[in-house]
């Protein structure tokens, strides 16, 4: 369907008519109606979502639970006649196009009237369909569909209740049935209800309960479509496949600005840069001076915003005026990230700043912590491999990054990232938004060069590009809670290219260790000789390591690369499908949400996709996942490759 801005009907025109030529003509439909009412139409579909206003009664939130649907109408001030006349005209219309069409009505009803659940302070959902057709009738394998869905509906863990009702007359309280059973007979439609009891309000002041109505608002949605699905499927010509299919394609204007405010703060500062040390050469070098005993103080760059402005502007993104329950999720956690972030980046070097911390990259579980004891147990020094000790500069390190932008940029013109050697870091490497950023010391192993590559540019820099085409910015800025899955990704596609050696484990599992030590209460010196004493790390390596972790006042970031590999590999295993993780920087609770996306058609295809997924022995690996992996044989594998 072709695209319209919504704006307010014309009073005095015929809104009936209007709305019948905009359906034939198959355009987007996004108008106000009178009295704060709503159509939203954003393609032909066989159904329609319905709410009318209680007369006399406030009935706060009610209509938000359709908000979330593909097609919906709200009645606002529009006469009971008329209104009836437009809901028959849309009805008539899609119904000569899909051969039958589904009109649901939801209302909310007067809490004493529930049988199942009459408790005051109770928050359980419950919900009776009604159908005015005979249980044989073919509409009714939809109904049923539809009540087991919203018996599934939970509110802090607490499944809803729902029954299906039999009833002549389909309506809310104050009003008649939109159409008799003969008329809808008369144009091959039908008519279903929803009541539902109204636990996203207090019963006392008809207050809101905002969060509590977003999260039934999502979840009513999916159970709304689950439904349409069937009646789809079973009654109409109309193909699909799957429920996600018949949510919402349109990106609404609410949502592209609150998107567009949100990346422009996160465009506005980098964290990792933020709470990174400049002087850590200097720092280095000190505390090796002092015979590894005590260590300078850390110095970082100074904040450029002012917090306190920055937060007001977050705090007043209109990311609940999003109607799209799915979008308005993601963007409400990052806005929470966001903040988090701003306040760790305020408190550096303090108890909030590791707290924070905790927040935001979790705690080390004792799993976590056993896998990385067991591998630095097993190798308790780095592999001595022919050839592994050349080492390459941060200038030749530039020179075959460079190499690899030249091939994805043949593949995709549009990639266009930038490397640097800054002077500002020491060794080390981060990619900042499009940018590369090599410490001016950095050198690596030349068999590690590769699978670095592939870490940095065919991880990190290509989502942030891929993300780049999609219809909402963060997703080249990054979902909230993405770091985890990329870096998982990224550990991945040393894995696949044979650059997951023992060196690279051993420092995998240190950093979660001395995360560990840290959460335990060891400080800098403690967590830097128990590297070098315990696990047999250089004094240059340990200092990079603890560094990393203490950095800021205790940053438990580190943890996430291992981690991650390790959801990585079960996801893989368990059948998941690893090119859609290359959409953009998204979290591990993201992929299911960026399925329905795709199905929805809001998200366009991928443009790119790491070059060492071409590669025959990576596809091999690949395999080998998908069979089911085990450490221990690899581990085995990585000490006999150790000894040859």
């Amino acid at each position: 369907m072709k695209k319209i801005s919504r704006n307010k009907l014309d009073p005095a025109a015929n809104i009936t008519e209007v709305i019948s030529v905009l359906l034939k003509k198959n355009k987007v439909i996004r108008k106000t109606l009178p009295g704060e009412g709503r159509i939203h139409i954003d393609r032909s579909l066989p159904f329609i979502c319905v709410y009318r206003n209680l007369p006399g009664k406030k009935d706060e939130g009610t209509k938000n639970l359709i908000y979330g649907t593909a097609s919906y109408v709200t009645s606002g001030s529009f006469p009971k006649d008329k209104f009836k006349e437009l809901i028959t005209a849309i009805a008539t219309i899609l119904s000569g196009t899909f051969h039958s069409f589904l009109i649901l009505e939801i209302w909310a009803d007067d809490d004493r009237k529930q049988k199942k659940i009459n408790l005051p302070g109770s928050i359980i959902p419950s919900f009776r369909v009604f159908s005015n057709e005979r249980k044989g009738s073919g509409i009714i394998s939809t109904l049923e569909v539809l009540e087991n869905a919203l018996s599934k509906i939970s509110i802090h863990k607490q499944n809803g209740y729902s029954e299906l009702l039999f009833t002549k007359d389909i309506c809310p309280p104050g009003h008649d049935a939109l159409m008799s059973l003969k008329n809808l007979k008369k144009i091959n439609s039908h008519l279903a209800g929803i009541s539902i009891r109204p636990v996203y309000r207090n019963i006392q002041t008809g207050k809101l309960y905002p969060q509590l109505l977003t999260n039934l608002s999502r979840q009513m949605a999916y159970a709304l479509n689950r439904s349409f699905l069937e009646f789809t499927t079973k009654l109409t010509i109309h193909k699909v496949h799957h429920f996600y299919e018949l949510g919402r394609r349109t990106f609404s204007k609410s949502a592209s600005s609150s998107d567009r405010q949100l990346a422009e703060l996160c465009d506005g500062y980098d964290f990792i840069l933020q709470v990174s040390p400049i002087n850590e050469a200097e720092a280095r070098t000190d505390f090796k001076r002092r015979k590894y005993k005590k260590l300078t103080v850390f110095n970082y760059r100074p904040l450029a915003f002012d917090p306190s402005e920055f937060k007001r502007k977050l705090w007043n993104i209109p990311i609940e005026e999003i109607e799209d329950p799915a979008l308005r999720n993601l963007f409400s956690e990052k806005r929470e990230e966001i903040d988090l972030q701003i306040s760790m980046m305020v408190n550096l070097d303090s108890p909030q700043f590791h707290y924070g911390s905790l927040q935001l990259y979790g705690n080390v579980s004792k799993s976590l912590s056993d896998f990385a004891e067991k591998i630095l147990t097993l190798f308790t020094k780095k592999e001595n491999s022919k050839g592994s000790k050349e080492r390459i500069s941060a200038s030749e390190f530039y020179i075959y990054v460079k190499e690899e932008f030249s091939y994805y940029s043949v593949e995709y013109p549009s990639f266009i990232p930038e490397v640097e050697i800054n002077k500002d870091m020491y060794s080390g490497l981060i990619v900042s938004k499009n940018k590369l950023l090599i410490g001016k010391e950095f050198a690596v192993r030349r068999n590690r060069v590769e699978s670095l590559i592939h870490h940095e540019v065919g991880t990190h820099l290509l989502t942030y590009f891929n993300g780049l085409i999609q219809p909402f910015r963060q997703l080249h800025t990054g979902l909230s809670g993405y770091e985890e899955l990329q870096e998982g990704l990224a550990v991945l596609s040393e894995y696949l290219t044979g650059g997951l050696n023992i060196s690279r484990l051993r420092l995998l599992a240190a950093r979660v260790k001395t995360a560990q030590y840290m959460i335990d209460g060891a400080d800098f010196v403690e967590s830097f000789h128990n590297l070098v004493n315990n696990y047999n790390f250089s004094a240059e390596s340990s200092f990079t390591i603890v560094m990393r972790i203490y950095r800021g006042g205790g940053l438990t970031k580190d943890i996430i690369y291992l981690r991650g590999f390790l959801e990585i590999l079960k996801y893989i295993e368990s059948g998941g499908e690893i090119e859609q993780l290359f959409v953009g920087k998204i979290s591990f609770s993201n992929i299911s949400i960026m399925n329905e996306l795709r199905l929805r058609k809001i998200l366009k295809p991928i443009p790119l996709l790491p070059r060492y997924l071409k590669d025959a022995e990576s596809q091999i690996r690949l395999k080998e996942l998908r069979n089911g992996f085990t450490f221990t044989k690899y581990f085995k594998k990585l000490t006999q490759q150790s000894t040859k």
